[in-house]
């Protein structure tokens, strides 16, 4: 199986260099971008095959929801992951509607990291339980209130 490519953004460089880190014992990964930058990192995409961006946001904004659209418009091969502090269901479902992939909650340990990469470059999407939970109970009250009520 080839590697895969996976690209990191985060406004720290601290966290970049820590998240590569995890990803470094894991033989099928391979982190080809590194960027504090979301510039750099449009760049960076075109000039390199990336299958996962590992998107890092603590204010998930209109800027950062205008570049994940624009990644699954112009690079719809690469996958992206929110790794965030940010649970809001609202944020959330834009952030799906834009066209993220995966959500992680910070809470997210490097197992759960490491299944998300395999899920989304194997063509799944991948939420954790803690946002899993929260688009099943959005879903769950959607259909309940399209119920016809019964008669008693």
């Amino acid at each position: 199986m080839n590697k895969i490519n996976v690209a990191i953004l985060d406004k720290h460089q601290i966290v970049v260099e820590g998240i590569g880190e995890l990803l470094t014992s894991v033989e099928d990964i391979e982190v080809i971008l590194k960027m504090s930058d979301k510039r750099e990192l449009i760049d960076g995409i075109k000039k390199n095959t990336i299958h996962v961006l590992i998107f890092n946001v603590h204010d998930l904004c209109t800027e950062d929801m205008n570049l994940i659209q624009k990644i699954e418009t112009e690079s719809p091969q690469i996958k992206v992951l929110v790794l965030s502090v940010v649970s809001d269901k609202e944020v959330i479902f834009k952030t799906i509607k834009a066209g993220a992939k995966g959500f992680l909650a910070k809470d997210t340990g490097k197992n759960e990291l490491i299944e998300a990469i395999y899920s989304l470059r194997n063509g799944y999407d991948y939420f954790s339980s803690s946002i899993a939970n929260i688009l099943l109970n959005q879903y769950i009250n959607s259909i309940k209130s399209n119920e016809p009520q019964k008669k008693i």
